[in-house]
């Protein structure tokens, strides 16, 4: 496994870029709409001081190779729709998760798609991941749709958190 620096990737019309203190509109977007936060878990922002802290933790793991922080961007536009992640790295394992959110106006568009495509052929091609994993909701059945559409295979189903596992392999190819 190669954890290099975080860098740009470039995928048709999509863009992941490096998460930087200037998002922090978009990860307040993303943190306090229902409609995202919905299947996560996680707890609604309240303001925009947690947005910033958010990403100056998200750069700090970055820094020290712990996750990778991606925002998806329109590329023709330079337009920021999204995040994208890989987190809970093992190196060991040379194994990660992987983690989205996209804005409710650019859903059902292929936009995460592409991007996941992208960040699962730098993950595996050029970091040297030989898994990735996803945990998503059973509920969430549009994210479901999405990785398996990407390969993921139903590895396992939590039943005290309602949450399926899927694996995707390098050998799986994406």
């Amino acid at each position: 496994m190669n954890l290099l620096a975080p860098k740009t990737i470039s995928e048709g019309i999509i863009c992941l870029r490096p998460i930087e203190a200037g998002d922090a509109n978009l990860i307040f977007a993303l943190r306090t709409c229902d409609e995202v936060i919905a299947y996560t878990g996680i707890n609604k922002m309240q303001d925009m001081s947690e947005a910033t802290t958010f990403i100056h933790r998200r750069i700090e793991n970055m820094n020290a190779r712990e996750a990778y922080f991606y925002v998806v961007e329109l590329a023709s536009e330079k337009k920021a729709i999204g995040t994208l992640c890989l987190w809970q790295i093992d190196k060991e394992k040379a194994s990660a998760h992987i983690g989205y959110e996209l804005l409710p106006e650019f859903q059902g568009r292929g936009y995460m798609h592409s991007a996941c495509r992208a960040l699962l052929s730098h993950s595996f091609d050029y970091l040297g991941f030989l898994a990735i994993w996803a945990e998503i909701h059973r509920n969430n059945t549009a994210s479901i749709r999405l990785v398996e559409k990407l390969g993921f295979a139903l590895d396992s189903r939590e039943g005290s958190f309602d949450l399926y596992v899927l694996k995707l392999s390098r050998m799986a190819g994406v």
